[in-house]
């Protein structure tokens, strides 16, 4: 998946998954300040994820400051 400015479309990181065959980044969407940092932070989630059987879904919350660092 890849991260990109809403400046200027810039790539501002690249991230991916360690499961085999895992859709990760089929969807992301801005969630606010999750965790109170005063940073926005984003949900990602892949389409499909073996980690708990087949086709089952997760999860992942990230701070917008861990995806913009490279």
């Amino acid at each position: 998946m890849y991260v990109s400015s809403g400046r200027d479309g810039s790539l501002m990181r690249a991230i991916t998954c360690k499961v085999m065959g895992e859709t990760f980044g089929f969807d992301a969407t801005g969630v606010g300040d999750v965790d109170g940092d005063g940073i926005p932070d984003l949900l990602l989630t892949p389409a499909w994820s073996a980690i708990s059987g087949g086709h089952t879904g997760r999860m992942f919350i990230i701070s917008e400051a861990e995806a913009g660092e490279m």
